[in-house]
């Protein structure tokens, strides 16, 4: 079968259909424009030691991605020291499109202490290993602060981070209503009882 693919009216490429829908992928016409970060800042950062400059997604600086269900995003936090920081924390929170928070990582939990050796920019990565996440649009909030009991340095809130999409991942019962996470794998068993 054949396929066309416009833009704005006229046709772009023509092909069969599968080279059509590679041709649309390949040139990111799937994914959405990042907006600025400035305007999800919710810290006034004059004075701050540190403040974040930007949040994307492992191999999609300026876009909005979309992964299947069986990916796990890759956060990568572009911080600017302003001099050097020792045992500092970061914190994440993820929240789905109807504002729930689905997840949250302290930096503390897992033993990474935000350490900046000098004045400079710094990429910090963060990938939640034991989440399967639902198809729905994704928000992120990011906090930078020296201790859990002082004032965030710098503090991001509902940033447009990336989009799960059930990419086949879930052949069947696929426009099932979603929960917040996805389990797989699961263990399943019957057993006879016959009132006992």
């Amino acid at each position: 079968s054949r396929g066309i693919l416009l833009n704005n009216g006229s046709v772009e490429f023509e092909s069969t259909a599968e080279n059509v829908i590679s041709h649309y992928f390949h040139n990111g016409r799937d994914k959405e424009e990042k907006p600025a970060l400035v305007t999800f800042r919710n810290y006034n950062i004059s004075q701050s030691p540190v403040y974040i400059e930007d949040i994307f997604i492992e191999g999609n600086k300026n876009t909005i991605p979309k992964f299947g269900m069986d990916i796990h995003p890759e956060i990568i936090i572009r911080v600017c020291a302003k001099q050097a920081i020792t045992d500092a924390s970061v914190s994440l929170s993820i929240f789905n499109s109807e504002g729930i928070n689905v997840g949250v990582a302290f930096s503390w939990d897992d033993n990474f202490y935000l350490n900046i050796p000098a004045a400079g920019y710094y990429d910090i990565y963060c990938r939640f290993n034991n989440c399967s996440l639902v198809p729905d649009q994704y928000y992120i909030s990011v906090g930078l602060n020296q201790s859990d009991v002082t004032n965030a340095w710098d503090g991001i809130s509902y940033y447009p981070a990336f989009v799960i999409e059930n990419q086949n991942n879930v052949p069947k019962y696929s426009h099932r209503p979603w929960g917040i996470n996805h389990f797989s794998g699961n263990s399943w068993s019957i057993e006879r009882n016959d009132g006992e």
